[in-house]
């Protein structure tokens, strides 16, 4: 039965899994019914006597917070009752419950971006990191529309609350009562976090020896002046560049591996160890990089310019040389031009990908190649331990990395409900080392 509004947060969450535009990879919401864009509206217009969080010659953008009762255990209980079956018991419900909802009260962030395309006013609608409503959007004008009266009945009713405590000058102070620290920004010194954890630098440090740790470490300098720390390659090959991603691999540990686009180039005679190896783990959208003569630098050149004939596109990705799910996880070796000669360029900026970078760069100048780390002022920070960590609400889930809010002051973020720091009982030492920022302001627009 349909709900005319709704009221806790648990049937907030159940709304926002429904409708988050990036759920299945989509990315952007479908369409909602003119009933809800009347409402939709309504909220706009609310918020136009506030001043803009963020305002250029495109956008409006607000973002606040409001809140929701979290209900009773047994409410929750209750309308899960159906769901009740051997592997899902009334036990694990209440489990849920209580990780879930450890507070009477849930905060919600609100965005809200106004703007006019094409002489048409627009709206987009986030809340948290979930793209839930936009106005209109000609990809999607077909598709069936969605009733969020519910939603935003209760967001109307939240921001009408939000809209009185900045009018009255009172939304500071409800802030500091009522957002508890698991749901703010804050940062910390990453050796001071790591102090507090030692398992955060045990896990990052897991698989580096000493030694090449050290010699990492003492080449610092010159990595985050971009200097190659070898002369440079005047002509580059196909010979050259596998062998430079082979020695990557294989110093990451990466050992050889079917692949079909490696049985193709056997039959062709094509098939070298450093190719073989390449091809095992590479994204396999080469553009033709693996049909070229292994020897031929005015070949390799005309490759990298992308003429034909030896460009020849298939999706972009030749120097991705160790691929996963997400291209932010990857690692690349890229072919990089300097001055008169070429050089190794390593890529790898995810926290997760630190020590293969570590890795890759010490092969190549064990090897004697000039190579530059890309991001090096990110990488080298995680291992000398001398930047911030940008502490993260609970609800903000980073798999597009720390917010832009933070970005100015840390590359990467943890949550306190993260399972190391639970497990480490650290947790009101954290609070206490942490610097905690402000809320964005909002205030009353002058007339």
């Amino acid at each position: 039965m349909r709900k005319e509004k709704l009221i806790t947060a648990p049937d907030i969450d159940d709304w926002i899994w429904r409708h988050d535009a990036a759920r299945g990879g989509i990315h952007l919401p479908g369409p909602v019914t003119p009933e809800s864009l009347a409402v939709l509206d309504s909220i706009v217009q609310m918020m136009l006597d506030i001043a803009p969080t963020f305002e250029d010659c495109y956008d409006k953008r607000w973002e606040w917070i409001v809140s929701a009762p979290c209900g009773t255990m047994q409410q929750y209980v209750n309308e899960r009752k159906d769901a009740i079956d051997e592997d899902y018991t009334e036990t694990d419900i209440r489990k849920e419950f209580r990780e879930k909802y450890p507070h009477p009260e849930k905060i919600y962030r609100i965005t809200l971006i106004h703007s006019v395309i094409d002489g048409q006013p627009y709206t987009a609608l986030f809340i948290g990191h979930a793209f839930v409503i936009e106005s209109h959007n000609e990809q999607t004008k077909d598709w069936p529309k969605t009733d969020a009266v519910p939603f935003l009945a209760w967001l109307k009713e939240e921001t009408e609350k939000t809209r009185e405590r900045v009018r009255s000058g009172t939304y500071a102070t409800w802030l500091a009562e009522t957002v508890p620290k698991e749901e703010q920004y804050g940062l910390i010194s990453r050796k001071v976090l790591r102090d507090l954890v030692p398992a955060i630098r045990q896990r990052f440090l897991e698989g580096i020896q000493e030694n090449d740790l050290r010699e990492f470490l003492a080449m610092k300098d010159r990595l985050l002046a971009e200097d190659p720390m070898a002369p440079l390659i005047s002509e580059m090959t196909l010979r050259t560049y596998l062998r430079a991603a082979a020695l990557c691999l294989r110093a990451s540990g990466c050992r050889k591996r079917s692949r079909y686009k490696a049985e193709e180039a056997e039959k062709g005679g094509r098939l070298t160890d450093d190719m073989a190896m390449y091809l095992s783990w590479a994204d396999g959208r080469d553009d033709g990089l693996c049909q070229l003569p292994e020897d031929d630098p005015e070949a390799f050149r005309g490759y990298c310019q992308e003429k034909e004939p030896w460009y020849k596109w298939n999706g972009g990705h030749p120097w991705e040389i160790r691929t996963s799910m997400s291209i932010e996880h990857s690692m690349h070796l890229y072919p990089a031009q300097r001055n008169y000669g070429w050089c190794f360029l390593v890529s790898g900026s995810a926290y997760g990908s630190s020590a293969e970078a570590l890795q890759y760069v010490l092969a190549l100048h064990r090897a004697g190649l000039p190579v530059i780390l890309h991001d090096a002022e990110k990488i080298i920070p995680r291992f000398t331990e001398t930047d911030a960590v940008a502490i993260c609400p609970d609800s903000d889930p980073l798999w597009a990395g720390v917010p832009e809010r933070v970005r100015p002051y840390a590359n990467d973020g943890i949550a306190l409900s993260n399972e190391i720091i639970e497990k480490s009982g650290m947790r009101k030492q954290i609070i206490a080392e942490a610097q905690w920022l402000p809320e964005p302001e909002l205030a009353w627009k002058e007339k």
